[in-house]
C-alpha cells in the first residue's frame, strides 16, 4: 500500500523505504540523520490522507 501512494504522488522526489527492524545496525546508524518515522502517517485503516 505505501509503495502504492507514493507511486501515484506528485512528490518531485524519489522515496525509498524499508522496515527499520530488518535493517543491520551499521546502516540504521548512516540513515539515522534524513530517516523519516511513517508510522503516524499512515492510517490504520489504509485510506490516503487528502492534502
Amino acid at each position: 500500500m505505501l509503495e502504492q501512494t507514493f507511486d501515484e504522488s506528485d512528490l518531485p522526489f524519489r522515496v525509498d523505504s524499508a522496515e527499520a527492524a530488518t535493517l543491520n545496525p551499521e546502516f540504521r546508524t548512516l540513515i539515522a540523520p534524513q530517516a523519516v518515522n511513517l508510522n503516524c502517517a499512515v492510517r490504520k485503516s489504509g485510506a490516503r490522507k487528502r492534502r
